[in-house]
């Protein structure tokens, strides 16, 4: 199409003549990379928004927080990104700190104490160890920095402490120290 349209909008200064074949090929030339040039240009205009962008957009958009997320389906990191992106000033009631947690993937409960300044978060799902350092370090980016909070990680409940029916001797035994009583979990 390019070839065509350059072709047409030189025919009045008869440079590309029929008659002209070796500058005829060197117009073809030109139009065959101008069209890789257009296509380039669409799909950098594609890329660019979070709605139509694929592998390389949306990886660019992920580092700006944080690893590549490439184990999640696409409409999964644009959701997270759009949630992410989103965040405002006034985000950070205890409803925009979830819809942050959200944008990350963190499924958690969150505990909250006004009164000390205090959230506890604990994660109700299984994260790898990596997936636990990402989460502590984004965390740590989103809640105020005049809010104490504790993150933890599947750790076991009273009930489930109470089903170990050990004695406070053989805790102790363990010689294991708060964080990591903190950090005990069911596997």
């Amino acid at each position: 199409m390019t070839y065509e349209k350059m072709k047409a909008a030189t025919e009045a200064v008869g440079v590309y003549s029929p008659d002209a074949v070796n500058l005829g090929h060197e117009l073809r030339v030109y139009a065959e990379e101008l069209d890789l040039l257009y296509e380039d240009l669409d799909d950098m205009f594609r890329e660019r928004f979070i709605s139509t962008a694929g592998e390389l957009g949306l990886s660019v958009y992920e580092e700006l927080f944080g690893p590549v997320r490439s184990d999640l389906s696409l409409a999964e990191r644009r959701e997270r990104l759009y949630l992410r992106m989103n965040l405002g000033e006034g985000d950070f009631t205890l409803a925009g700190i979830r819809k942050a947690l959200d944008s990350f993937g963190l499924s958690c409960t969150i505990d909250e104490y006004p009164e000390l300044g205090r959230l506890n978060i604990t994660a109700t799902t299984d994260y790898s160890p990596r997936e636990q350092a990402y989460i502590r370090g984004q965390v740590s980016k989103i809640i105020p920095a005049h809010i104490e909070f504790q993150l933890t990680f599947n750790t076991l409940t009273w009930d489930q402490i109470d089903a170990l029916d050990l004695t406070f001797a053989q805790f102790d035994e363990e010689d294991l120290t708060w964080n990591e009583l903190d950090l005990r979990s069911n596997s």
